[in-house]
């Protein structure tokens, strides 16, 4: 499996910002099993820098996007960033 960094702002929404990338960036994703997958599901992890402040200790996050299928792609091309 390929990595792939999408950098979001905090207040950006994650789905946005991946069917963002998804539209603009073909070359880094396979669109044509995107298109045609039964089920699309994003799972993306969002990180932390682990610092050990006074004990507490910061930990990777985890968040599932469940995509629909009916992505219209013809409007989704036209998002700039």
């Amino acid at each position: 499996m390929r990595s792939i960094h999408i950098f979001i702002r905090s207040n950006q929404d994650m789905s946005i910002a991946l069917l963002k990338e998804i539209a603009t960036y073909i070359h880094r994703f396979n669109r044509r099993s995107i298109e045609t997958s039964a089920s699309l599901a994003i799972v993306a992890f969002t990180s932390l820098k682990a610092k050990n402040q006074g004990g507490l200790q910061l930990q990777l996050k985890k968040k599932a996007l469940q995509l629909e299928r009916s992505v219209n792609w013809n409007s989704t091309t036209q998002i700039h960033r």
